[in-house]
């Protein structure tokens, strides 16, 4: 007598490798949408960052002097950059009562809110050092930031935009 069988179906162990398979390939996407997270966020600080000095560079161009901050500024939404209220472009002196870097309103707004650095802080970045930290003087400025991972020419740490470029 011939037994035959008529169930259809998978068997344990071809499901199990399927399942492995999925996890496996879900574990590379994974890994991909992370590395793109951290690309992205260190993008973004360098849009920032290009922002920011184009604001400066409008202001250094009607007012022939930068925002002056003797101490250092972390840069936020909180912030403006503005000419001021006073019929020149006030005294500079980054409080923004007069011009400069600062909360108050009137006068010609270069950036109306600074940006503030991308969450979380990622590479060799500290919470401390994922922000924008501006000092200035009338004649030069410098903008401290972090970035994450390594972009384009420039390294996974600290890194200063200046009047004169990135470093």
């Amino acid at each position: 007598m011939r037994v035959v069988d008529n169930k259809k179906g998978f068997t344990l162990i071809e499901l199990l490798v399927v399942i492995a398979i999925i996890g496996f390939l879900a574990s590379l996407v994974l890994v991909a949408l992370s590395n793109a997270r951290v690309r992205s966020r260190d993008a973004k600080r360098l849009a920032d960052v290009r922002q920011i000095m184009s604001g400066l560079e409008l202001y250094f161009t009607n007012c022939q002097a930068y925002p002056v901050a003797a101490s250092a500024i972390t840069l936020g939404p909180t912030y403006k950059l503005a000419n001021g209220t006073a019929a020149n472009c006030g005294t500079n002196d980054g409080t923004g009562t007069n011009g400069g870097i600062g909360t108050a309103t009137g006068g010609t707004a270069y950036i109306t809110l600074f940006p503030s650095a991308p969450l979380p802080n990622d590479g060799n970045c500290s919470v401390a050092e994922n922000v924008y930290s501006y000092t200035g003087t009338a004649a030069s400025y410098s903008l401290v930031f972090c970035l994450g991972r390594a972009t384009g020419s420039l390294g996974a740490s600290l890194h200063t935009a200046s009047q004169t470029g990135i470093q």
